[in-house]
């Protein structure tokens, strides 16, 4: 293909692309002209946010024996090959814009036998009229400058015209021929005298203003000519096919179902500006290694059930992203190709960490300001997920639950306390103390798979918004448990043998997700004494689990500097301290709760804690 051709080629699907937004346009305003809401219909977007279109060549159309084939039977074979008639759950009508060498008038529109897809063929007569940009529309209506047909708003408006009746006849309604000359009016406020053989403008900016002449314009009072009669109107307003601006925008798939028969449709959640709070979306789960496996979306109430069968469990490569009150997806960013390699969440509070592989070919689902995903489909086909795409709704569509938003603690004391360890310690090979007690909290990152594994990490918050920007940061069976500003965790809960097998976190605004297998015996919940909250994690690792965590606990209202929380974390950590020989001779104890076995170290720790809470500054 030479260079110009392929230009020309460019050119022209640009020109498409952007009217088929005028045809869009125009639908709504003809049914306003007729005294009808403004509607119109839903076109597939690609990822720069203009509507899709795809290049037939003539030649792909061809027989084998070199004789033309009916092409309004061919183009359906074509479609289907390619993957352009979309995943199973949505049906498609095609307008394909076609040479008028090839097609009469009267072989405008065919559909096919048994009405499952709809196909308009369209004949146009002067695409190089065309607006390619908005910059154009206005001197495209105005430009009276003559042209085999006639003019160029002429031809403009006519194929505006036609192609509203090849859509309507795709749909089952006969659209009227009335007034399709004067279409042009529907898009400007002044038109060509005429008679009058004078340029309507010059000085055409880069910006697309026009300077008029206005000896040869008038100024549009009414639609005039353009119109649709009452009956087409109706119909084409009712019709399943019209789509409302005020509910669901469609944005994807991403991903190819070409090639896949056996295909299966994602479930999704109902999308409805009418949902009841508990059928909105609350929540997804995902299996997600180098490419995403399963995708799962719940809604409040289905969510609520599986947290109270205790099914909600982050293990492995499942992961699961909980909405919380407030919280709406606003972009979903999707690495694609033949099959969906990544994703990643972005709410209007947070953004995920990055599930999956990374690819070439990234795109981003973004819903308009003002909107929010609603639910996502897509489709899967074998042990992976090939397509996936997001349904908006507007954020006026959106109950106001109840809001849960954390409260400041009450006050307590002003020493840390330590609570008991949990697990035996028993793995073979080396143990490794960590102590994690950062001076703010802004993630805790919990490895796991059958068992809670090494290591255990906590953030800081500007450590968690630096990660979202890196898809390598985190291993796959890495799950992020992300703190918002103002929240704290107050109890932890967990299972443990040998090692730790699973926990569980509760904060001030919510319970986490449980991270690991449903082995081990259930441990006594290590839960904050009154007005304090879990500050750090201090406890032991193996070569491959952990075996044995603490929690240090610290009121809210008095700050710790930095000094202090190292010099404590020491203490912690230095297995010669009595402290960390008091914990690894008696991890299953309450190093605050039996006197018997502790009374001297218990003794020796009060001590100490007096000592560091008098110094202590106090930030209240």
């Amino acid at each position: 293909m030479s260079p110009d051709t392929e230009a020309l080629q460019t050119a022209a699907i640009q020109k498409i692309r952007f009217n088929a937004l005028v045809l869009q346009m125009a639908v709504a305003e003809m049914l306003n002209v007729a005294g009808l809401p403004r509607r119109t219909f839903a076109l597939q977007f690609a990822t720069d946010g203009l509507p899709e279109v795809t290049l037939f060549h003539s030649r792909s159309m061809a027989m084998s024996s070199g004789q033309e084939e009916d092409r309004s039977e061919m183009v359906p074979h074509v479609i289907e090959s390619t993957g352009l008639n979309g995943p199973a759950e949505i049906e498609f009508k095609h307008i394909v814009v076609v040479d008028g060498v090839h097609f009469t008038a009267e072989n405008h529109c065919t559909e096919d036998g048994d009405g499952s897809e709809g196909l308009g063929f369209f004949n146009t007569r002067g695409l190089h009229s065309w607006p390619s940009h908005l910059g154009e529309v206005t001197a495209c209506c105005l430009n009276s400058t003559q042209m085999d047909g006639g003019t160029f708003k002429d031809n403009f408006a006519s194929d505006i015209g036609e192609a509203l009746q090849v859509f309507g006849h795709s749909l089952d309604t006969s659209i009227a021929r009335k007034g399709i000359a004067h279409m042009n009016q529907l898009l400007c406020v002044y038109e060509v005298k005429p008679h009058v053989e004078l340029p309507t403008f010059d000085d055409v900016n880069s910006q697309g203003w026009l300077k008029l002449n206005h000896l040869a314009l008038y100024e549009v009072k009414d639609h005039g000519g353009p119109r649709w009669d009452s009956t087409s109107s109706q119909k084409l307003c009712a019709s399943p096919w019209i789509w409302s601006p005020d509910s669901v925008r469609m944005y994807g798939p991403v991903g190819t179902s070409q090639g896949e028969d056996n295909q299966e449709v994602l479930e999704e959640i109902p999308t409805s500006r009418n949902l009841k709070p508990e059928e909105e979306l609350r929540a997804i789960a995902l299996d997600a290694d180098t490419l995403l496996d399963e995708f799962w979306t719940l809604s409040r109430a289905e969510l609520s059930e599986m947290e109270n069968d205790n099914e909600v469990r982050s293990e492995g490569k499942r992961h699961w992203f909980v909405l919380v009150d407030g919280e709406h997806i606003t972009r979903v960013d999707v690495c694609a190709s033949t099959w969906i390699e990544g994703i990643q969440l972005h709410t209007n509070l947070r953004s995920s960490r990055w599930y999956g592989g990374t690819g070439d070919q990234k795109h981003m689902l973004q819903s308009p300001d003002g909107w929010r995903v609603a639910t996502f489909f897509g489709s899967k086909s074998g042990q992976h997920v090939r397509t996936l795409g997001v349904k908006c709704l507007p954020l006026s569509s959106s109950p106001k639950p109840h809001c849960n938003w954390p409260k400041p603690l009450p006050r307590a004391g002003k020493s840390i306390k330590f609570l008991k360890a949990v697990g035996e310690a028993y793995e073979h090979g080396p143990n490794t103390r960590f102590v994690l007690m950062p001076d703010t909290m802004g993630a805790v990152v919990i490895r796991c798979g059958e068992y809670v594994e090494a290591p255990f990490r906590v953030l800081l918050p500007e450590e968690v918004a630096a990660n979202c920007t890196n898809p390598e940061a985190y291993n796959y069976n890495d799950h992020v448990f992300e703190l918002f500003p103002g929240e704290k965790i107050v109890k932890v809960e967990m299972s443990s043998g040998f090692w730790v097998d699973v926990m569980r976190l509760t904060t001030t605004l919510r319970v986490s997700p449980w991270f690991g297998g449903e082995g081990g015996s259930i441990r006594p919940p290590l839960e904050c004494p009154t007005g304090h909250n879990i500050c750090g994690f201090h406890g032991t690792h193996g070569k491959k689990y952990s075996i044995a965590m603490e929690n240090a606990a610290q009121p809210p209202s008095c700050s710790v500097s930095g000094s202090q929380r190292r010099n404590h974390a020491a203490q912690a950590a230095d297995p010669n301290s009595q402290q960390a020989a008091d914990v690894q001779q008696q991890p299953e104890h309450d190093i605050f709760g039996d006197w018997n076995l502790n009374m001297v170290v218990m003794f020796m720790l009060l001590l100490h804690f007096m000592q560091y809470a008098m110094r202590q500054p106090c930030g209240c």
